[in-house]
């Protein structure tokens, strides 16, 4: 599917579903492990299989694993955190909404969930916090606004300063009994950084602290009609808005192992590996910039093959393409309200096998030299140029 957004600045068509992003691997000796005066440098860890999503929060709101794309509300913005950066969250009133897609909607089966944290205080002011326990503050939040804590699951700090994980109890508000929540040993402090997960199985539920499983229960019969957005740093009925840090939140449509999670806290700030991508543009256009087209051709097809880490991939991620004229006419990024087709057609882009295609008016752009960029997770990873005369 692809969807036309606006933007003053540059003409931007996004691809908001494609095909799933496999995991890679890097070796430690590609990663080249370092050992100054005998210490080991830290290196990221490959991704766990079966993630959904991956929101790292590096100045942006995007999901780089399957273009479940964040909002930012009310101003939440991003600082420093545990892996480059992080959302940074006020406490009043930030939070980041990513939506209610399908493949968010895990608890009928095996998830897990985590997230780095850094809380920059414990408590609200008095009266600021809709009725809830001054210190509770939402870490991942899917509980729906019909009751308190009754449909839905939440992963919280929770007033007495420990992470809970709990599900609704259907009629009954089920954060905090223990047959529907699951509490840390560890209490926070402000500053520090801790990573949290939340696992549930067929039969269990669990919460670990950097890497450490700290309780596991039976699972119960729970309530959770999928009726509500997933939030970071927030719940939808009575705000509990983090202060602080969010840093590398995740989604999984499994229960991660122990060892798993570990590896996780183990790579530190080097956090997980990302995939490194190069586009290769390809016929009609030539890669050496010498492409020139009659205006009149109909359309410009922008073909690209993709290779993640050096190596040819057909698994093609969420991407975006840019257009600008950089000679003829007016210079400078293209107005994309020439393009008016139906999002969904694949008359502008379309997946033929291990390619993108994107098609582009001709006539509507007009006579002058056209630089065409590929960004994925809004980094450009390739570019061509040709002629409209």
């Amino acid at each position: 599917m692809r969807t036309v957004t606006s933007n003053a600045t540059e003409l931007i068509i996004k691809t908001v579903r494609s095909r799933t992003v496999r995991c890679f691997f890097v070796s430690a000796a590609a990663l080249g492990l370092l050992a100054t005066n005998n210490t080991v440098a830290q290196t990221c860890a490959p991704p766990p299989p079966n993630m959904v999503s991956w929101w790292p929060g590096d100045g942006n709101a995007n999901d780089i694993k399957d273009g479940n794309n964040g909002t930012l509300q009310n101003g939440a913005t991003f600082a420093t955190g545990k892996v480059d950066q992080a959302f940074l969250l006020d406490g009043i009133d930030d939070f980041v909404d990513v939506g209610n897609a399908p493949n968010l909607q895990v608890s009928p089966s095996e998830f897990t969930v985590d997230a780095w944290v850094n809380f920059n205080a414990l408590s609200h002011p008095p009266g600021e916090n809709n009725g809830a326990p001054p210190g509770d503050m939402s870490i991942l939040d899917k509980m729906s606004p019909s009751g308190v804590n009754t449909d839905g699951w939440r992963l919280i700090k929770q007033d007495d300063n420990r992470f809970w994980f709990c599900f609704g109890a259907g009629g009954d508000n089920g954060c905090g009994d223990p047959a529907f929540t699951v509490f840390s040993q560890t209490e926070a402090v402000t500053g520090a950084d801790y990573h949290v997960s939340a696992v549930k199985t067929s039969t269990t539920f669990s919460i670990y602290v950097n890497g450490v499983l700290e309780d596991t229960r039976a699972l119960p019969s729970f309530t959770d009609s999928n009726s509500t957005d997933l939030l970071i740093g927030a719940n939808s009925l009575e705000g509990a808005h983090l202060n602080g840090l969010i840093d590398e939140v995740e989604i999984f449509n499994r229960a991660l192992s122990a060892s798993e999670i570990q590896a996780i806290v183990n790579a530190g700030s080097a956090g997980k590996c990302k995939a490194s991508y190069a586009a290769q543009i390809q016929q009609p256009i030539n890669s050496d910039g010498s492409s020139v087209f009659n205006v009149r051709r109909g359309v410009v097809p922008v073909k690209f093959t993709l290779t993640q880490d050096g190596t040819p991939t057909c698994a093609l991620p969420p991407a975006t393409i840019a257009v600008t004229r950089t000679a003829g006419g007016t210079t400078g990024a293209i107005d994309e309200s020439i393009y008016t087709g139906s999002a969904d057609t694949g008359s502008n882009f379309r997946i033929n096998g291990c390619q993108y295609i994107y098609n582009l008016t001709a006539s509507a752009l007009g006579v002058g030299t056209y630089r065409v960029d590929i960004k994925i997770n809004g980094q450009v990873v390739g570019s061509a140029v040709f002629q409209l005369k």
